[in-house]
């Protein structure tokens, strides 16, 4: 593959007159259509010298409308490119081949794109945003502007560009026994200001917010829990005292709370996005907390054997999951544990595939499912195994885990709006992701909902759903979603 890709460099590099700038000669159509592979056709130097002529020899121009062309003149109307997808096997020449065809089709369009994924982060382009701004600013960057305002939902690139990334709750200085003393005086029964005390919590850090706790108990002797809950209800209730747990605790709470009351899969997205130090705290946590092991608490209340022994070999395996880094020279000795038709999920019966997804970081997941794709006629790995795991808790954990190394933004994202709609699949998710990621990356997931849901913003959703009936509520999930930042 890597042969392949350096011939097409070289010859590329080597031959005399090269690309020209434009022009185009129909009268060549008709004799380059046969270079073009259908089924069991070839796309290699070697055996395809004419498609490496027709695409390295001839102006943008020209291949655009060899492209319409070829289209117009085959009895079953096939795209180029899409033909170039099926049978161009894989590997650095399709990948340069196929960016050919795009930027021949429509460069302002290519380019939008680059620009989208290097504003994205996206591995295909993590550069692309200062390169194509520079690079087309001289040529057709107005253009490329408009062509990403129409691709991505009416987005501009300067608006894309001025949003705030990372996190909406930071490290901000703030005065321990003010904030105390404030809480005090907002929470006496005749002048309750639950806005002051929401403005104060939902400002703060998790390490602050559990320092106002513990001096708020120091200096007045009472609970601060205790006295939120005594001058709140409902959701903002839960909310506030949610802002209170360190992130082991409130993710020991979420398990509990999904498989005790809601019976929904928040526990095993908790579990399954987690890496073995995270794992560790949170198991330690359950003990404190409930005097309960977690694995004993699992057995207990999950339903089928196999998905217990998943989780209770997850939470036992030693090391465990790294928090970053990957391998990828492990990653021809790990493709054939994905199953295909007729294949197996279940730890007893492909304990590779176990390992794979819970003894490596989730990056080294992530490089994978990309590297199985390029390298198994793009199939994707999510997909087989969606089709091949069969049904029940170890499957979903297994998705969860695919779904959180592929985008772990887009995976709170989704997990955000199922808590907002009830779904099962989260019932408490708005809460949990609103708070355990304000401090990771919480402007990045609402800029991902914004994209997923068809424009609709997180702040402007929960003021349709809530905004009536529960004020404090939206004002504080508001407040962590605007964060602390001036």
């Amino acid at each position: 593959m890597l042969i392949s890709c350096i011939k097409l460099s070289i010859l590329t590099n080597e031959v005399q007159n090269g690309r020209p700038v434009n022009g185009s000669d129909p009268n060549k159509f008709d004799s380059q259509m046969g270079c073009i592979p259908t089924k069991g056709g070839h796309c290699s130097i070697d055996k395809n010298g004419d498609l490496f002529n027709l695409l390295t020899l001839n102006s943008f121009q020209h291949i655009g409308q060899f492209m319409e062309y070829y289209y117009n003149h085959n009895d079953q109307h096939q795209a180029v490119y899409d033909l170039m997808s099926e049978n161009c096997g894989e590997g650095e020449t399709k990948q340069g081949y196929l960016k050919i065809l795009r930027f021949a089709f429509d460069p302002v369009a290519y380019s939008a794109v680059e620009l989208y994924d290097g504003l994205t982060s996206q591995r295909d382009s993590r550069d692309g945003m200062d390169r194509i701004i520079i690079s087309r600013s001289e040529v057709d960057l107005f253009d490329v502007q408009n062509s990403f305002f129409l691709i991505y939902d009416n987005a501009t690139v300067a608006a894309t560009i001025d949003d705030p990334t990372g996190p909406t709750i930071t490290d901000q200085k703030n005065d321990v026994e003010k904030d105390v003393n404030d809480i005090n005086a907002a929470s006496q029964k005749d002048k309750i200001d639950l806005r002051k005390i929401i403005d104060i919590l939902t400002k703060r850090t998790a390490t602050q917010r559990i320092a106002i706790k513990q001096a708020f108990s120091t200096v007045y002797k009472k609970s601060l829990p205790a006295t939120i809950a005594g001058i709140t209800n409902d959701k903002l209730k839960f909310l506030l005292l949610r802002l209170l747990y360190s992130p082991a605790e409130y993710a020991a709470r979420t398990i509990r709370f999904s498989l005790k009351f809601d019976q929904d899969w928040s526990y095993m997205s908790v579990l399954c996005s987690t890496n073995a130090d995270q794992l560790k705290k949170i198991v330690d946590t359950y003990k404190r907390v409930y005097n309960q092991d977690l694995v004993d608490e699992l057995n207990q209340k999950m339903k089928i054997d196999s998905g217990k022994q998943f989780l209770k070999q997850m939470i036992e395996a030693q090391p465990g999951r790294p928090a970053k880094g990957a391998d990828p020279s492990k990653f021809d000795g790990q493709m054939d544990c994905i199953p295909t038709k007729g294949g197996h999920c279940s730890i007893k019966k492909n304990g590779d595939l176990f390992n794979l997804l819970t003894l490596n970081s989730f990056e080294h997941i992530s490089q994978f499912m990309e590297y199985y794709y390029n390298h198994k006629d793009n199939q994707a790995v999510y997909d087989l195994m969606s089709t091949n795991c069969g049904d029940g808790e170890t499957k979903e954990g297994y998705l969860k885990i695919l779904r959180y190394a592929f985008d772990p933004v887009a995976y709170s994202a989704v997990e955000l709006y199922d808590g907002l709609t009830s779904q099962r699949d989260s019932r408490e998710g708005m809460d949990r992701i609103i708070i355990s990621r304000s401090e990771i990356d919480l402007f990045d997931v609402q800029k991902s909902f914004f994209l997923i849901y068809d424009n609709a913003t997180v702040a402007a959703t929960i003021d349709t759903i809530y905004g009536t009936h529960d004020p404090d509520y939206t004002y504080a999930l508001k407040n962590i979603l605007n964060g602390n930042k001036a």
